[in-house]
């Protein structure tokens, strides 16, 4: 270029053409792949509230199973102190049930009925308190993996973004001044 004419240089001999070439492959691989990143971080929040779906639901279930259980037991326990009458009162005597709980153990006693409805209420109120936790549990969870979602999601695709542009001008450019030469 000296004296002032134009080398024909074989631009596939030069390695800045391949250097320009790569950086066009890497700024269009980077764009690409930035609408698949998100694809993969929106899949993979979706399996994740599907997990935490599935986890509040084995937690409701075994919730009943405990309820279920703790009335039975309660019930064979009332029965069984209601059988004794003596062990009432050696139960008031230590200290271990007061005299409240007796009276009312005895009125099970009188109205069979009133035992169940006593139960099925303090099961029920227990229920509700334990599925309200569940429920807010449950809800915290799911705005947690949602805002980690897109938190990376625009976090990564902004990232991938600003290579992309930035491979492709310099890419671009790198190749528009080689063809001027």
């Amino acid at each position: 270029y000296v004296t002032g004419k134009r080398s024909h240089i074989n631009l596939t001999l030069d390695p800045r053409f391949w250097t320009c070439l790569l950086a066009c492959i890497l700024g269009i691989l980077f764009a690409i792949l930035t609408p698949i990143h998100m694809n993969n971080v929106l899949l993979q929040s979706r399996e994740t509230l599907e997990q935490v779906s599935t986890e509040a639901t084995q937690a409701t279930d075994q919730l009943e199973q405990r309820l279920n259980a703790e009335v039975t037991q309660q019930r064979d326990r009332i029965s069984s102190l209601l059988s004794n009458p003596d062990q009432i009162e050696q139960l008031v005597a230590s200290g271990n049930v007061t005299a409240e709980q007796a009276e009312q153990i005895r009125q099970f006693e009188n109205n069979p009925e009133s035992l169940d409805d006593f139960l099925s209420g303090q099961a029920s109120q227990l229920r509700t308190r334990l599925e309200t936790e569940i429920g807010s549990r449950r809800e915290e969870a799911t705005k947690r993996v949602r805002s980690e979602a897109t938190k990376t999601s625009i976090r990564i695709s902004l990232s991938s973004i600003l290579l992309a542009v930035g491979y492709l001008v310099i890419g671009f450019n790198g190749i528009k001044r080689l063809l001027a030469l």
